[in-house]
């Protein structure tokens, strides 16, 4: 997963490559629901209340990797190990993107 242009200013990362057998979990979250779940603190990152919420959030293994702006879903990797235990980015289409990442899993 790469991040390009504006979204690898405003989340102060290139992006990361994700091997299959760190992957926990793949599934779709309505963006409120998965910002519930990120911590407050931010290191290093981006966030403009109501427009987009990106960098990394949080501590140890609750550290979370986020590139998100208003997107009404979006699309939610548990991950085992360090450095992340969570990428949460919006997409396209998280739908489709969970049921093929899954798929491959399987």
């Amino acid at each position: 997963m790469q991040f390009l242009g504006r979204d690898r200013w405003w989340t102060l990362s290139k992006g990361l490559t994700i091997p299959q057998e760190r992957i926990a979990a793949v599934s779709v979250l309505p963006l409120a629901q998965a910002k519930k779940e990120c911590s407050w603190l931010r290191l290093p990152g981006t966030h403009w209340p109501g427009r987009i919420q990106a960098g990394s959030y949080g501590l140890g293994d609750k550290r979370q990797l986020w590139c998100v702006r208003r997107g009404p879903e979006v699309l939610v990797i548990d991950l085992h190990g360090r450095p992340y235990s969570r990428v949460v980015v919006e997409i396209p289409n998280p739908t489709e993107m969970a049921k093929k990442v899954n798929a491959q899993r399987a």
